[in-house]
C-alpha cells in the first residue's frame, strides 16, 4: 500500500443499542484514501451476491429484522444510510452521495463513494466543564436544624434566624467511581502481556493493517472469537491479501465449522505467506478442508 489510509468508526446509534443477529449488518467504517472516501459495511454473515439497480445497493445473503435509517454521528459524505429488508437480502441507500462502485469482500461489502471533493476534518477539542457538580444538601444537615425554628424568609426585612444562617451542609460522602469494564485489549492483555505493547502501538497508528491484525491474534488467543474477528475483517476490507489475517480468519472460520470459506482463506494465506513452511501450512489446511467439504 502507497499510503496509509484515514480511517474513522462512524458511530450509529442504531447499531449500538444491542447485539446484531448473526446475518445483519454490525460494523460501518469511513475510509478515506486518495481518489476519494469508501465505505465498509460488516455483516454478521458472508453475502453472497450484490446488484446495484436504481441507486440501490442489494445485497444477497444478509438480512434485517425491520428497515431502518441510520444518521451518522460523525462528520461524513452522506447524511445517512437506509437499510430495509427485502427477499433473500436487504437493501442500502446513502441519502446525500452516489455509490460509485460496490465489491464483495471477505465479511461484508466495500463500497466506493461519488464524493472525491470529500475530506474528514480534523477532530474538534474536548473542552472540560468549567463548572463543577455541587452535591445537593445531604439530610443530616437538615436534621441539625431546631425545630421550633421558624421558617426562613428570605427578605431583608425578616432576616432568618442566627442559628439557620450558621448550618453548614455535612460533606458529602466519597462515592468511589465504578470500575470500568474490561476492554477486549485489556482481556488479551492479561492472557499475554506482549498484547499491552500491540494496544498501545494502536493508540499511535489505529490504521496500521500488521497491528489490527496483531490484536486480532491477541483476542483470539483470549478467546475472544467475535472481536477478533471484526478485526481481522477489518483488515481484509483495506488488503484482501494480508495473509495474516486472512490465516487468523481462517481459523476461526474452521473452528466455528465454516469450512469452505476457510479453506478460501488459507489458500490466500498460502499465496501471501513470509516463509515457505507457512506457505506450506496454510496450504495443507486448505487440502484438508477440501477434502472435508467435498469441494
Amino acid at each position: 500500500m502507497n499510503a496509509r489510509p484515514h480511517i474513522c468508526l462512524i458511530a450509529l446509534a442504531a447499531l449500538s443499542l444491542s447485539a446484531p443477529a448473526q446475518a445483519q449488518l454490525h460494523d460501518v467504517l469511513l475510509v478515506e484514501r486518495e481518489g476519494g472516501p469508501h465505505l465498509w459495511l460488516a455483516f454478521g454473515r458472508q453475502p453472497a451476491a450484490l446488484l446495484m439497480e436504481g441507486g440501490a445497493l442489494h445485497v444477497i445473503g444478509v438480512d434485517a429484522e425491520a428497515a431502518r435509517s441510520i444518521i451518522p454521528a460523525s462528520p461524513a459524505p452522506f447524511a445517512g444510510l437506509r437499510l430495509a429488508p427485502e427477499a433473500g437480502g436487504v437493501s442500502i441507500t446513502l441519502d446525500g452521495v452516489a455509490i460509485s462502485t460496490a465489491e464483495l469482500r471477505a465479511g461484508g461489502v466495500w463500497l466506493t463513494l461519488d464524493a472525491a471533493g470529500w475530506t474528514a476534518p480534523p477532530p474538534a477539542p474536548i473542552a472540560a466543564a468549567s463548572t463543577p457538580f455541587a452535591p445537593p444538601r445531604p439530610p443530616a444537615a437538615v436534621a441539625n436544624a431546631r425545630a421550633d425554628a421558624p421558617p426562613a424568609d428570605p427578605s431583608p426585612s425578616n432576616p432568618a434566624p442566627e442559628q439557620t444562617q450558621a448550618l453548614s451542609p455535612a460533606p458529602a460522602p466519597a462515592i468511589p467511581a465504578p470500575e470500568a469494564p474490561a476492554t477486549p485489549a485489556a482481556r488479551a492483555a492479561a492472557v499475554n502481556p506482549a498484547c499491552a505493547g500491540v494496544a498501545e502501538e494502536l493508540e499511535d497508528a489505529p490504521w496500521d493493517l500488521d497491528l489490527i491484525a496483531a490484536q486480532g491474534a491477541c483476542l483470539a488467543q483470549a478467546g475472544d472469537s467475535a472481536d477478533a474477528r471484526v478485526q481481522y475483517e477489518r483488515v481484509l476490507a483495506f488488503e484482501p491479501e494480508h495473509a495474516r489475517a486472512a490465516l487468523g480468519l481462517a481459523r476461526l472460520q474452521e473452528a466455528a465449522g465454516e469450512l469452505t470459506a476457510a479453506a478460501e482463506l488459507y489458500e490466500i494465506a498460502a499465496r501471501n505467506a513470509r516463509t515457505d513452511g507457512e506457505a506450506l501450512e496454510a496450504m495443507a489446511a486448505a487440502r484438508r478442508l477440501r477434502e472435508a467439504s467435498g469441494g
